[in-house]
């Protein structure tokens, strides 16, 4: 059985899962990640799952991280009156989108009220759009990628009431994503491969909800 086809599978027994619970648990992050061969740029999470007990919890989540940048050059410095400025040039436009969905288990550890830790692990499956816009050469290129990875993260939460607490976290994206690309002249498999692994930290509001 291919990856994808397990892991949808597996999405669809945790959500029916989800739905058939009472106890709920929602979170909602922001932060920041920095991978390996894209410039680092925001992530808003969010995840909605299941509370097993008072120490773990298992979810389903989604993120979206975007980041961009631009290359350009000063070709020229002049001045008006007393005002100094520079002219510059644009080369190059670049955005990356990455959609994680995920998989998620969380084991909490109380300490003294209103404190705690807690670690989880979640295992992804993460839709990479990137868009370049070559303005020297007249181009512009949308490509797709996706693959697999595995997310590890560790934090502190600061409980507000009974149900609600501030969370903040350090976490790791480690995984690949890549896109299929013509074979070779001698008929090798060929693409194009994104390495996502970095750190990012990130930090909200975790809420639990109860039906009665």
């Amino acid at each position: 059985m291919c990856k994808k086809c397990l892991f949808l599978g597996m999405v669809l027994v945790l959500g029916g899962r989800v739905l058939a619970q009472n106890a709920k648990v929602l979170e909602f992050e922001v932060g920041y990640l920095n991978p390996k061969d894209i410039k680092g740029g925001m992530i808003y999470s969010g995840k909605y799952g299941l509370v097993v007990d008072e120490r773990v919890d298992i979810s389903l989540g989604l993120d979206f991280f975007h980041s961009s940048y631009t290359e350009e050059t000063t070709v020229e410095f002049g001045e008006t009156g007393r005002v100094g400025y520079e002219t510059r040039v644009r080369a190059l436009d670049y955005s990356a989108y990455l959609l994680p969905l995920s998989i998620n288990a969380t084991v909490r550890f109380p300490l003294e009220p209103p404190l705690g830790l807690f670690a989880g692990a979640g295992f992804a499956y993460q839709f990479l759009f990137s868009k370049v816009k070559n303005y020297q050469e007249d181009l512009s290129e949308t490509q797709r990628f996706r693959g697999t990875g595995w997310i590890f993260r560790g934090g502190i939460e600061y409980s507000l009431g009974s149900r609600s607490s501030l969370i903040a976290e350090a976490f790791y994206d480690l995984g690949k994503v890549s896109r299929n690309l013509d074979k070779t002249p001698d008929g090798l498999p060929r693409w194009d491969e994104v390495n996502l692994g970095g750190f990012g930290f990130r930090g909200g509001l975790k809420v639990e909800l109860y039906r009665y």
